[in-house]
């Protein structure tokens, strides 16, 4: 579980919100619903505050959808999930524990898929992008190379492993990007603005 309480955040060097909608889902269990939200702020680009006072409870096995305007501090409120921002006042809870206790931990259980699939590549081929958070988690070659096939099968890009990131169109550099996240295996998964590179049937 997700949860936040009483959590604000004031901008710091400009506002870090993005327009549309943003994902966050409890990917360990096997039903869909709704979480719950409150005290979201939506006093714009240009506001100190960019959250203010937001409780959220999202239980394993549920998503939540938040849909707002440019600047209302969708982006900078799902970052402070895994600690890619630190709260000014309230705090999170990822399964019950803190995020600032264990950083290393709370990023490794709530994978993050980023507005601009740029943002998330550090390689260059397709396989050893995906690879890389794995990789980095000390697995055996076998079971990295489980989570890569797995996770490019859930996108619809399993066979293309070989192929060059900056030679996919932006729908797939999307899924590359998600397929990224995925193969780390997080306990919660968070996309922001999943849909905005995506055809209707890749959606």
């Amino acid at each position: 579980m997700i949860e936040t309480r009483d959590l604000t955040y004031r901008y710091g060097g400009g506002g870090n919100g993005g327009s549309g909608d943003t994902g966050v889902a409890g990917t360990s269990g096997d039903s869909a619903g709704s979480g719950a939200a409150d005290g979201a702020d939506d006093g714009g680009a240009d506001a100190p505050v960019a959250v203010r006072d937001v409780s959220i409870s999202i239980p394993d096995g549920e998503f939540l959808v938040l849909a707002g305007a440019n600047g209302s501090g969708k982006s900078t409120l799902v970052r402070q999930f895994n600690g890619l921002l630190r709260p000014d006042a309230g705090e999170v809870l990822v399964d019950g524990t803190p995020v600032g206790d264990d950083l290393v931990a709370a990023r490794t259980r709530v994978g993050m898929v980023f507005q601009e699939p740029r943002d998330c590549f550090v390689a260059a081929t397709v396989a050893r992008d995906v690879a890389f958070g794995p990789e980095n988690l000390g697995l055996k070659r076998a079971e990295i190379d489980r989570r890569v096939d797995d996770a490019l099968a859930a996108v619809n890009m399993d066979g293309r492993g070989k192929e060059r990131i900056d030679r996919l169109s932006g729908g797939e550099r999307e899924r590359v990007a998600i397929a990224g996240a995925l193969a780390m295996e997080p306990g919660h998964l968070v996309l922001d603005e999943p849909f905005a590179g995506l055809d209707e049937p890749a959606r």
